[in-house]
């Protein structure tokens, strides 16, 4: 043996530096290793693994594909067991008791031991005990928190209280529709797969999150427990035959259910109930499924004569067994994935019922009550949009499944899931599937959140984040996947304040339906203007009801206000003809005096008294701002005035006629000058009259002032000398 460069004598090597064992040279420390030099072969770093089965292995310092490699790197205790000597000394120093961690065996450390089970998300062995314990807590948790008081609500045995319903939580939650809570689950079950499919560490505090994503990839359960030895063979057979079983279960209990059932209705209740809890399982366990069973065929391959399964390195893929195997796989995958394709066929052959129960018509309803079994599948979607469960289903088994068998390359992985991500995102913007436009703008925004984790995931594994710190990473991960969590919050808010402010509206409804308010406004208010019920003005022509003159067609628009503009802040009282609220209106105050009793002399009196108070305009006379008929509310707009009411003023000790009753009384007669002098148009007769009295004072006070004055102690007045004209009349 020759002195070559590291070394320090002729049987010695320098620090990084090791002496082959075999050819007795002086040799580079590896990548991934550490060499202290002297007579010490190469130790793994934290994160590798060396084959320590041969001395023609002492180089081979391979990465591992889990977090099970603790390494030997800074263990000064076991030196002897990286000498020449000691190397293969099976006994004394064990290669799985060396590089890996506890409960984590075999090659690069990639199996578990029994009675402890792999998790994707730590990428740890952990031990059955404690899985169990965790999926207990889980499971009861949800029962108690979620499942229990749904059934609750949903099968009557109580009812939440209307405060507790108008409680921002509660409706949050209400609110949160099922296509929100599906963009939801499929968002963050794929965010969490990317950790194990590009096999990088997640920086701190995004980590942390994942695991709670875990919950929604059904990773917590752990049914290979269950199994007396499990390894990757095990936990496809679990994960595909369990649900197997579930569901022919499902299907036998509804044959024994529909057996003992009394008519076709309760049957036809029975079929809903069972093909939802089919569709609802599978939505969950497909991705998680099919997971394992495209993980049981990714291999990965060490050196020609060593390729082992990434799930599970115990497994030999070169193996006759494991062939076999990966047919019985096929089979399941063909199994789970032909799932996606029935609903699509289901919904295909039903298509025409689809398109006609979106429609309002009498036989839409009936298309409905055909469908409304797998109203799970179309319901969040348009009408031509109804298969789109199935392919976001297939977005996420190629997110999570498929990506990793197609290349064993971790860079290749996050550059596809790159490609794939702006794919979807553009698929997404595009067709905008559903229903709602939040659910189209969130699952627009959660496909970014996609990208951009996958793009953060290649930035890690392509090292070029070496310059950035991890913990900033993290934190900018935690942000971009909390946003599609906080957007759906906040459009689901926005959809309990407006059942807020319809729960107000509510108060004042009429029991008109729309066609006979229709029918009653034609009569009455002629080619007047009328809102329909999606809010939109339309014009009657001169066919039918009284002959309106231009004139009194431009009154009735310009005083025609939509209910939607009135928001409640209060009820004031009531009348002999309807009660009063306080509103607001384009964010002035205003009295909305409603009409309880909705027929023919009502409404021509209402007619009566716009056409009048339309041009009553005086500082001692009560404005009216505008008036509202609609199926949900018939009723004048008028000036609201903060300020005590007339009665109360009266009643009130001390009152001398020197202040204020004179003065009240003075601004009373300028009211009844005002009214004396005023031009106002006669409709009936057609033209300008003078003096609103006129000779039949009692009659023409009663028309002129049935809404502006009939109660109307319970506004609160600027003026107080205004309500005393009303009295005096």
């Amino acid at each position: 043996m020759t002195s070559l460069p590291g070394s320090s004598a002729c049987d010695r090597a320098t620090l990084g530096y090791y002496v082959d064992p075999v050819s007795h040279t002086s040799l580079l420390c590896p990548d991934n290793g550490v060499c202290y030099g002297d007579l010490q072969l190469p130790r793994p770093e934290k994160g590798a693994w060396v084959d320590r089965r041969s001395l023609d292995t002492v180089a081979d310092v391979y990465p591992c594909t889990r977090q099970t490699c603790a390494g030997t790197s800074t263990n000064p205790s076991n030196a002897s067991c990286w000498t020449k000597v000691d190397y293969l000394n099976t006994t004394r120093c064990h290669s799985d008791e060396l590089q890996c961690r506890d409960g984590s065996y075999g090659p690069l450390c990639g199996s578990c031991r029994e009675g402890y089970i792999y998790s994707s998300t730590n990428q740890v062995c952990n031990t059955c005990q404690d899985a169990g314990v965790f999926a207990a807590v889980v499971l009861g948790a949800g029962a108690v928190l979620i499942v229990a008081p749904f059934l609750a609500l949903f099968w009557g045995l109580c009812t939440l209280p209307q405060w507790l319903q108008r409680c921002w939580l509660v409706g949050v939650a209400r609110n949160l529709d099922s296509g929100t809570l599906r963009i939801i689950v499929s968002t963050y079950t794929i965010v969490e797969s990317i950790s194990w499919n590009i096999n990088i560490v997640l920086p701190h505090p995004f980590d942390s999150m994942v695991k709670l994503f875990s919950v929604l990839s059904l990773d917590f359960l752990s049914p290979e427990c269950l199994a007396s030895s499990s390894n990757a063979y095990s936990s496809v057979y679990v994960w595909s035959l369990v649900p197997i079983a579930l569901a022919t279960a499902n299907a036998f209990a509804f044959w024994g259910r529909r057996w003992f059932s009394k008519s076709e209705a309760e049957a036809a209740n029975l079929a809903q109930q069972h093909v939802y809890a089919f569709l609802l399982g599978s939505f969950l366990v497909i991705p998680a499924s099919t997971r394992r069973q495209f993980a049981a065929l990714n291999c990965q391959e060490l050196r020609a004569d060593a390729v082992y399964l990434r799930e599970d390195t115990s497994i030999d893929c070169l193996s006759a067994s494991h062939e076999i195997f990966s047919r019985v796989d096929a089979v399941f995958i063909a199994l789970f994935m032909s799932v996606p394709l029935v609903w699509v066929w289901l919904l295909w052959c039903r298509r025409d019922l689809l398109v006609a129960s979106s429609s309002l018509s009498e036989e839409a309803k009936a298309a409905t009550l055909q469908v409304q079994h797998l109203s799970f599948l179309f319901h969040p979607y348009r009408s031509e949009c109804y298969y789109f469960e199935a392919i976001f289903m297939l977005q996420r088994v190629w997110f999570i499944g498929m990506i990793p068998v197609l290349t064993t390359n971790s860079s290749r992985r996050a550059a596809l899931g790159v490609f794939f991500a702006v794919c979807a995102m553009l698929f997404v913007r595009e067709t905008e599937p559903f229903h709602l436009r939040a659910n189209n703008l969130l699952t627009y925004v959660a496909q970014h959140t996609i990208l951009v984790t996958y793009l953060t995931a290649l930035v890690i594994d392509s090292d070029a984040s070496k310059g950035i710190d991890p913990f900033v990473l993290g934190v900018i991960l935690v942000a971009t996947n909390s946003v599609v969590l906080i957007l759906a919050v906040y459009l689901a808010a926005q959809r309990h304040w407006r059942e807020l402010a319809e729960y107000k509206a509510r108060q004042w409804c009429q029991a008109l339906s729309p066609h006979e308010f229709r029918t009653l406004v034609s009569e009455v208010m002629g080619e007047a203007l009328a809102f329909n019920d999606a809010g939109k003005d339309d014009e009657h022509e001169r066919s039918g009801g009284p002959a309106v003159s231009r004139r009194a067609w431009k009154v009735f628009r310009q005083m025609l206000i939509h209910p939607s503009d009135l928001h409640v802040i209060k009820r004031l009282g009531s009348g002999a003809f309807g009660d009063v609220f306080q509103c607001s209106l384009n964010g002035q105050p205003v009295a909305v005096k409603q009409m309880r009793t909705v027929n023919e002399v009502q409404m021509r009196r209402f007619r009566a008294d716009i056409l009048l108070t339309s041009e009553l305009r005086h500082p001692n006379i009560v404005s009216c701002v505008g008036a509202c008929w609609s199926p949900s509310l018939v009723a004048l707009v008028l000036e609201f005035i903060p300020k005590g009411s007339l009665d109360a003023l009266l009643r009130e000790p001390g009152l001398r006629w020197g202040e204020p009753l004179l003065r009240l009384a003075t601004e009373i007669a300028r009211g009844m000058v005002y009214l004396h002098e005023c031009e106002y148009f006669d409709e009936v007769a057609g033209e300008m009259k003078t003096c609103v009295i006129h000779r039949n004072l009692k009659v023409c006070a009663r028309i002129c002032f049935h809404f502006l004055f009939e109660g109307i102690r319970y506004y609160r007045h600027r003026a107080c000398s205004v309500l005393l004209l009303s009295l005096l009349l």
